[in-house]
């Protein structure tokens, strides 16, 4: 028997956002217009995505109601715009305890835009375990599921009975009170989401999972001509091509110490030798990461970030392992870096004498059989359960973590900064200062972030001048970016790279002819949610930094948001939430000045070589030496080097401009700096910030 033909949705009218408001004590729905008081929250509510979730959280705050449980999708989600499917989730984490969102792939986005621009939880359900189903005309029922199986049995029971439908989950983890559980869209595999705890949360609100039962989005007319133009972009081909593990690579050459770069570069590799296939979201013709299959048969997703965190820190240089770890904090649903940074305590704590029992580094079996404990709330490892802090407190230890999650260790001083003071929280993806990572060329960073002025010397990881700029830049373009549901990744790689440049970007994403004054708008409106977040989360969960050499920086920012001392919001700054001016409140600050050149100017003829990852190296084939006329650019020495392989052309320029800078000796070669003979320089092409 064949299917109905399923019909979609009308387009939605203009106006207020669609918002389905479900109260969980009676289990009733409600699908009207998002009003508040409050009219600069109306306007901000209007850009929909996690701008319409930011609004939803200050409205219940500024009201004195508990912060509701949101998923809410971006306009160009609706549109169906390629590499634009996520879903922002957003509510009170139960283990930060503060507002947080996180944003998500798979149907669940495209799915909902068919049904409302936001689904709106509020109030805890009678009973535990509840399975909230959503139709395609906004009518919800339930049903009751008890049991606490691993996340993957409890996912394919979902898909039985739910069979054409997108699943947001809580694991075991989350029914047995982890305070750090996330969630999962039962995609194959799974995709996660909720850093911060907001799985946990969902839990206590009696929801074990959400199910939107609607057709997805009509891809828009121009989906194919968007996917050709995000495939100029080298640096997204790279990314498409290394799922995210390229960013292994670019973080080793950082590392003074040979045996971490050694796991690193072994990591890069991985996925290009062990995965059976890429994944990424709906449309996306650059896929962010490999899927693995594991001993029993299991596919198992694995990006950079996530595998990072379970791997060297753990004694554990093997990538395989590291999976084994991340499958293990999948099957039970809590946050892979949050475990790590606690492994990793717990661990060191054993190993000098703090405690006579607890894994060991190195021994995969050990933090597995930890991980699992997790999942039946007893046990050895249910020590685990609070996160890293309060292991690192029990063993008088220091753990990973910045303002109460586990974070990377970050290169440089922009990212530290940013995990300090960013106004959505400490996790890379809320602030992804790509142009301070990935080898982006200064003069294209300083196009991208004008009228601000970006000197040499802002670009050195170790300098502080200048990153309370770009960290404010960054962080208003991709919460702006966020709030139309299109991928941080893509915009990030197709503007370093020079193939759209922001006016065009933001025209395409906000539906307007491009300008400068549109894309003023999309930072606009970034800058108001940093700073709906501020107040929404309070100055202490956000306030000025604890390291001294990020002090100077914290001014700079500080000025720009419109902050004052201890990091709360100015009312001068308030005001202007919802309109223009919030980019233009405080006057510029002055450039940081240029950097003179300290290295001897070399005369004659001379050679330098040049080596790669990924790609690069690949069209590379080996190190490769450049006779050079000296004294010579880098820019020039690109050249050079693409007449003795012209297949790694493609790579390095975009338009006849090259669009990659180099790594020497742990330190940034731009484009315009003298090389002396000798040199060596690694080439990498990668998305940085992430």
């Amino acid at each position: 028997m064949t299917p109905p033909e399923k019909q979609l949705p009308p387009p939605r009218e203009s106006g207020p956002p669609r918002v389905l408001e479900v109260d969980l004590e009676t289990g009733a729905g409600r699908l009207g217009r998002f009003e508040s008081e409050w009219t600069e929250l109306e306007t901000v509510a209007a850009w929909s995505g996690s701008a319409l979730a930011w609004a939803l959280q200050a409205d219940a705050a500024r009201a004195g109601r508990k912060a509701p449980f949101v998923l809410a999708v971006g306009d160009a989600v609706r549109r169906g715009i390629p590499t634009a499917a996520r879903v922002c989730v957003s509510g009170r984490g139960a283990h930060t305890e503060r507002i947080t969102e996180g944003f998500v792939g798979g149907s669940m986005g495209r799915r909902l835009a068919t049904v409302a621009d936001a689904l709106v939880l509020r109030g805890r359900a009678p009973e535990p375990g509840q399975v909230l189903v959503v139709d395609a005309k906004g009518s919800v029922s339930w049903r009751r599921e008890g049991g606490a199986e691993l996340l993957s049995e409890w996912l394919e029971r979902l898909t039985v009975a739910h069979p054409d439908a997108a699943h947001l989950s809580v694991g075991p983890a989350a029914l047995c009170g982890v305070t750090f559980a996330n969630l999962a869209v039962g995609e194959d595999p799974p995709s996660f989401v909720g850093r911060g705890g907001l799985g946990a949360t969902l839990a206590e609100m009696g929801v074990r999972a959400v199910v939107v039962e609607a057709p997805e989005v009509t891809p828009s007319a121009d989906a194919q001509a968007w996917a050709a133009r995000l495939k100029e972009s080298p640096r997204l081909r790279e990314r498409g091509a290394g799922g995210s593990l390229e960013r292994a690579y670019e973080a080793s050459l950082g590392e003074a110490d040979p045996l971490a770069r050694d796991a690193a570069v072994t990591l890069a590799a991985a996925g290009a030798e062990e995965g059976v296939g890429l994944r990424g979201c709906a449309g996306c013709p650059t896929p962010c990461g490999w899927v693995f299959e594991m001993s029993d048969g299991a596919r198992q997703g694995g990006r950079f970030n996530a595998l990072d965190s379970v791997g060297s820190a753990l004694g554990l240089d093997e990538p395989g392992d590291g999976l084994r770890v991340l499958t293990a904090c999948d099957e039970v649903g809590v946050d892979a870096k949050e475990v790590g940074a606690a492994l990793e305590v717990w661990a060191r704590a054993r190993a000098e004498g703090a405690c006579e029992e607890g894994p060991r580094l190195g021994e995969v079996e050990d933090f597995t059989r930890a991980i699992g404990d997790l999942a039946r709330g007893e046990g050895t490892g249910w020590v685990l359960a609070k996160g890293a802090d309060e292991l690192a407190a029990r063993f008088g230890l220091i753990a990973r973590t910045a303002r109460g999650e586990a974070v990377r260790p970050r290169q440089g001083l922009g990212g530290a900064l940013a995990q300090e003071v960013a106004a959505r929280g400490a996790e890379p993806m809320r602030t992804f200062a790509f142009l301070l990572e990935g080898g982006v060329p200064r003069a294209r960073a300083q196009r991208l972030v004008a009228p601000l002025e970006l000197s040499r010397r802002g670009l050195d990881p170790k300098d502080p001048t200048e990153k309370g700029r770009l960290i404010w830049w960054h962080e208003n373009f991709v919460a702006g970016i966020d709030s139309t549901g299109f991928c941080a990744f893509s915009a990030a790689g197709a503007l370093a790279d020079g193939v759209m440049e922001l006016e065009e970007l933001a025209g395409e994403l906000l539906g307007e002819p491009a300008s400068r004054l549109v894309a003023e708008e999309l930072l606009a409106r970034g800058a108001s949610l940093c700073l709906l977040a501020r107040e929404v989360s309070g100055a202490g969960a956000t306030g000025k930094p604890s390291q001294d050499d990020l002090l100077e920086p914290w001014e700079e920012y500080r000025a720009l948001r419109g902050l004052d001392a201890e990091g709360a919001v100015l009312p001068e700054a308030a005001v202007s939430v919802g309109g223009p001016e919030v980019l233009r409140w405080e006057h510029a600050v002055p450039s940081g000045g240029s950097v003179a050149l300290s290295r001897p100017v070399a005369q004659g003829a001379g050679e330098v070589s040049f080596s790669g990852s990924g790609e690069v190296g690949r069209a590379l084939g080996g190190t490769v030496v450049v006779p050079l006329e000296f004294p010579v650019t880098m820019g020039v020495a690109l050249e050079a080097l693409t007449r003795e392989r012209e297949a790694v052309r493609d790579l390095l320029f975009v338009n006849d401009a090259p669009i990659a800078t180099g790594w020497r000796d742990s330190e940034r070669v731009d484009l315009d700096d003298l090389l002396v003979e000798g040199d060596h320089l690694d080439l990498v092409l990668a998305v940085g910030g992430g």
